[in-house]
């Protein structure tokens, strides 16, 4: 699946060379985005097939690490990129990662699913999501994994306004921060990585629930005290990360681990539906925002609240 994954990126991006319409190119960065998918989905379950419980968490910190750094490192690649000759050297190089990355996984990645374990089939397929959107501690982590970004993704939705707006910062200002936000939630991913296999770990995702909740009201609260300030906005907001960055190894494991079985079909349900949750609040933030942070720094709350209500579920499980 992965190798077909990383084909369907390189073909889609050698074709975005021919693109001809906007119509088009908006369709294959589409379909490039379906064959990328694959490597987040195949990691996890990978992680599942290799790994116990315990030391799943700890691989995972791995992949959110990478999560964390992508939107750090590659607006910096592609500026260099984009500097150095046009934006068909964005796609040339997109399709050389694809192709290296598909070569890699094709000499190195050995099939970790055991050869005892049973294959699944397209008929099983939507018995496995009812089996899974049935178990209370799927539905749980894959809601955490999703909320604990979205106050995230409804602030980067409209950041570089509330910039300017209410800071009187640029864009390009926005944009140096927003790499420290980066640098926090992989810092976060590093602190869950070594705690998560420790005799720490049962006490760290509801440190890190505490924590997010606290943040977010603190955001909504600063902003009715005080107004929108730099300090009281992205203070919380760099927090915030950390504890994102510690809690999505965590959960990203636990959703896959509810049910071994279809550990494949959870990574990419999960996924799916985590992804949704958090770009809901980023179409909510751009419907909101009019020029003033309040709306958005009630998102931020929202999530928070939210995220912790999904804690309790998956506590009950």
């Amino acid at each position: 699946m992965i190798l077909i994954g990383f084909a369907l990126y390189t073909l889609a991006s050698v074709t975005c060379l021919l693109s001809s319409s906007l119509t088009s190119l908006m369709l294959l960065r589409v379909i490039q985005a379906v064959g990328a998918s694959t490597g987040t989905v195949v990691a996890r379950a990978v992680i599942r097939d290799s790994f116990a419980a315990a030391e799943g968490a700890k691989a995972m910190s791995w992949v959110t690490i990478g999560l964390g750094a992508a939107p750090v490192v590659a607006p910096i690649i592609g500026g260099v990129v984009l500097l150095s000759g046009s934006s068909d050297g964005l796609f040339i190089c997109m399709a050389a990662l694809g192709a290296t990355l598909g070569l890699l996984v094709f000499l190195k990645l050995p099939e970790t699913l055991g050869t005892d374990a049973p294959r699944p089939a397209w008929g099983s397929l939507f018995s496995s999501y009812a089996r899974l959107l049935g178990n209370r501690g799927f539905v749980g982590y894959t809601a955490i994994y999703g909320l604990v970004q979205g106050g995230f993704f409804a602030f980067l939705a409209v950041g570089a306004a509330v910039f300017a707006d209410s800071f009187a910062l640029s864009p390009t200002a926005f944009g140096l921060i927003w790499g420290f936000m980066g640098v926090a939630y992989v810092l976060g991913a590093l602190i869950g990585g070594r705690l998560a296999s420790g005799s720490r770990r049962p006490a760290l995702l509801p440190i890190c629930m505490i924590t997010t909740l606290t943040l977010g009201l603190s955001v909504a609260a600063f902003d009715f005290l005080l107004g929108a300030q730099p300090a009281t906005v992205l203070l919380p907001l760099f927090l915030m990360m950390i504890a994102a960055g510690c809690t999505t190894p965590m959960v990203m494991a636990g959703a896959v681990y509810q049910l071994p079985d279809v550990a494949g079909t959870a990574a990419g349900l999960s996924s799916a539906m985590g992804m949704t949750l958090g770009g809901a609040f980023t179409i909510a933030a751009g419907s909101v925002y009019r020029g003033d942070f309040t709306p958005i720094a009630h998102l931020i709350a929202l999530s928070a609240i939210l995220t912790f209500a999904s804690w309790l579920i998956v506590r009950r499980a």
